[in-house]
Parts: structure tokens; sequence; C-alpha cells
């Protein structure tokens, strides 16, 4: 390693990271944190680079030493809340002070104002802005957005705010709303000005600390209600969001998921999301270990969810079938330096090379959930739970077993599982603890013909349950919307 100036130390990390070559900036930013603890910058730059590898641990562990150096920095705390999330290396309090902080830092910077409601008339007709760079038909949250949106009642009237530069695949969203505004390059200040401008009774956000972050336009207020939902499994911090819309398994009742929000939790039950499946979606296959010597687990999950927990966990389930296979379906292929990181992680958490086959993106949606033909039973990532993998699992047949998280783990993100399994209708997917995750699956893995026989039970009990019922969902929603509000109008010191 040449120089010792961080300034030429940083400089070379990112010409590396320009040409591509992550694993080599990666080694620069060790080196420079070795040399400098702490430093915000390498934090910032080795976070990003760990991300796009899928090591989110080795991210939040970075950000988490750089805190005490850079304590204002809300844009550090934010890049800190949203990696310590995918990982396994802090507890839930830890978590949430991470969020707590942000919420501070940002509070020092944009203090809080009120904003009063135009008309406190708690039946009139509401205006809706809802913020999110996910309008594009193909993203995952536009999954579960479509039934919100696709059932709007009289009485609301909808402003969608898109943050994405590109607007393409857009067209269906811009159809079922009242007003299109696309800001992608508007600032924090600008994009809340439009909000206010366009008289919005609630602002809701559907991005949190992901993607192109856009929580500062809520702090001061762009609407007298704010919400935070679907977008981003955590609570905010943010001092001005009211509420956050969970349900009774991700967020139970009497225990510590309220304490460890900043917002208020309304609780959508039976679940707090619904899917809308793709009209092109293929047939059921059957169960392939029925024509091939093994048995396939499959996880097409984020590879930002692949922490070393998740990897040890996938680890314990394949020693216990003997023959069995793991296919990795995410974007590593595409990532320089993606895969031997990846399989350098899966050699250290006991995985057995041989029997891993890594995947990249299909070219379409169809052919993406046609792929899991290829899987017997599909694996799940801890603690931050897949939601869409999950949907489309069982939608394709697959079955996914879901756990009970551990004490320190136990938070929204991974009891995302939980909810769905249960409102689908399938809680004999859900083990108690790792231990039991392992027997189910060696159990489900030790009987090919019933693997086969439930493939399309499973999906006729995902689109007959609670969690594809659009419509009753959208009913939900909107008057979960609407008692907000009231709340908002009679109990305004409540805010």
């Amino acid at each position: 390693m040449a120089p010792v100036d961080p300034t030429a130390l940083f400089q070379s990390a990112s010409a590396l990271l320009a040409r591509a070559q992550l694993t080599e900036a990666l080694g620069v930013c060790r080196e420079a944190l070795a040399r400098f603890p702490g430093h915000p910058s390498f934090a910032v730059l080795l976070s990003n680079i760990a991300g796009q590898l899928g090591d989110a641990d080795e991210a939040a562990g970075a950000l988490a030493a750089a805190t005490p150096h850079a304590p204002e920095s809300d844009a550090l705390w934010s890049s800190l809340a949203c990696a310590a999330n995918a990982g396994a290396a802090f507890d839930a309090e830890r978590i949430f002070e991470f969020h707590r902080q942000y919420g501070l830092a940002v509070e020092r910077a944009r203090p809080s104002r009120p904003l009063e409601p135009r008309d406190p008339d708690p039946d009139r007709p509401l205006r809706v802005g809802i913020i999110t760079y996910d309008y594009n038909a193909r993203a995952s949250v536009a999954f579960f957005l479509a039934p919100v949106l696709c059932h709007i009642p009289a009485g609301f009237h909808v402003t969608a705010y898109h943050t994405r530069q590109d607007d393409t695949g857009t067209g269906r969203f811009r159809a079922l709303v009242s007003a299109w505004r696309h800001m992608p390059a508007a600032s924090h200040d600008a994009l809340a000005e439009q909000v206010r401008a366009d008289n919005t009774d609630i602002a809701l956000e559907l991005i949190g600390h992901t993607g192109v972050r856009r929580l500062p336009a809520f702090q001061p207020r762009c609407a007298p209600l704010q919400v935070s939902y679907l977008g981003y499994s955590n609570t905010t911090g943010l001092p001005s969001m009211d509420w956050r819309i969970v349900d009774s398994v991700t967020d139970p009742r009497g225990g510590g998921a309220d304490r460890l929000s900043t917002e208020r939790l309304w609780r959508l039950d039976p679940c707090f999301l619904c899917f809308e499946p793709d009209p092109e979606v293929p047939p059921v296959a059957g169960a392939p270990s029925l024509y091939r010597e093994h048995v396939t687990f499959g996880a097409y999950s984020d590879l930002f969810k692949l922490n070393d927990q998740t990897l040890r966990r996938w680890a314990r389930v394949l020693t216990a079938v003997p023959g069995s296979r793991l296919l990795l379906k995410n974007r590593a292929p595409a990532v320089p330096g993606a895969v031997p990181f990846l399989r350098e992680r899966l050699s250290r958490a006991g995985i057995d090379l041989r029997r891993v086959e890594l995947r990249g993106h299909t070219p379409t949606y169809p052919s993406h959930l046609a792929a899991y033909a290829d899987v017997d039973i599909a694996l799940d990532t801890t603690p931050y739970n897949g939601t869409t993998t999950v949907c489309e699992s069982l939608l394709m047949g697959v079955p996914i077993v879901g756990v009970r998280p551990d004490a320190p783990h136990d938070r929204h993100a991974a009891r995302v599982t939980l909810s769905i399994l249960t409102a689908a209708g399938v809680p004999e997917l859900i083990a108690d603890d790792e231990g039991g995750l392992v027997e189910r699956c060696a159990e489900l893995a030790g009987d090919p013909a019933k693997l086969n026989a439930m493939r399309p039970r499973l999906r006729e009990r995902l689109l007959g349950s609670p969690v594809c019922d659009a419509r009753a969902f959208g009913e939900r929603f909107w008057a979960a919307l609407r008692g907000m509000w009231r709340e908002r109008v009679q109990e305004p010191s409540a805010l």
C-alpha cells in the first residue's frame, strides 16, 4: 500500500471504484481505516463498496465507527441505519438509536415547525401526496403499491411525486392518480414546497433510508399529517413523521415495537401489505427433486441481505439434507468482483461451493418467476426477511419457511415473513427457532411427492388470502388514512 496521506488514499480508492475494481477499492478502504480509524470519508466509501458486494455488516460496522467523528452528519446516520437493518451485527435497540440520532441530526439542521390543517373537517375530501422513486411497474414496491392506487375511494385526491430520473414504465400509475409530478432533480426544500403548494393534507412517504432518500423534505413538515409506509422496514427516526403503517404480527402490541419507533404505529391487520401477482405469471411447475437426484434450496434474495448469520443458517440446512444444492439468484454476476467475494463468504460460512449455483437476473419478470421451477424449497434471509421474494415463492408453489426471530433481532424486518405466511393461511411453514427451521426443511426435503402435491395448493392459498385481496385491502388502507386524519384534527396535541 503506497501513500499514508488520507487524501491520496481516498483518491486511490475512488479511482479503483471508478474503474469498477470493487474488491481492490475495498482493500484500500480497509487499509485506510486501519490507519485512520473512524475516518468518515473512508467509512462512507467502504459502506458503498461493501453494499455493492453484499456485505451489510462490514458496511454498518465502518459507519458506526465513524459516527463519533461526524455526529452531526444526518447522511452518515441515515446510511448507518439502512446498513444495520440489513445486517445482523446490531440488535434492535442499537438500530433504533441509529435512527433516533438521524432524526436529531436532521432536527438540528431543519427545526420542526407546526403546519395546521387548512380545514379541520374530519370528513371532507382529502388531498394525499405519495412520494417515492418506485413508480416503475416492475419495481418491487410497485407490486404492493398497485392495490393501494387501484382502489382509491371517493373523497381522496392523490398526487404522485416521482423522484427517480427515469420516468419510463410509469404509465399505469399515472393513470391511477389525480395528478403527477416528476421531480427527480428537485432539492428537499423544493419538493417540500411543491407538496405544500398542492395543499396536501397527508404526505405518504415510501422511501425511508433507501435509495435516493427524501426524508429531509418531511422535516420541517410538508403536510399537516405525515405517514411512512412500505418502502422501508423500520422507523424513519424523524420527529415530524406522525405514523408508520405496520400490522400486529410485524409489530406486536405490548412488546417493544412502539418503544422502538419515533412514529405512532397504525396496525393494518391482518397484513400491512397486499401483493398484486403479475398478469403473465407462469403456471406452477412440479417439484424438481422428482426428476433430479437432489433437493434444491433456492434464495432469490437481494445480495445486500446475505449477511453471515444468514449464510451460516443456510449451511446448517444444507448439512441436514445430504446431497442437496443451493441456487442463489441475485445481481452478483453483474457486479465486478462480487462473485468471488460471495463465494469466499459462502465458504467461510461452511457451505461447500461445489453445491452452489449462482445465477444473475433474467431479462423479464415472467422469466424470473419461471426460474422458481428449479427450486424445491425457498430459503429466507435473517434478520432482514424477504417481502417480494416470499410472495413470489408462494405464488410459484415453492414453500418458504419463516423463523420467529430471537430477542436481539426481534424487529419489523425480521417478522415480515411471519406476517405474510400467517395472512396467507400457511402458518405450518413457520418455525419457532433456527433448529426448527432446519428440522422443517429436512422434513420437506425428505418427501418429494408431498412437496410436489403442495405446490399448486400454496398458490391457491396465497391468491385466496388477504395477502392478494386488493379490494378489501384498499378499503382498509384508505380507511386507515381517514382514521389518522380524524385523530389529527380532533387531537392535534397528540402530534
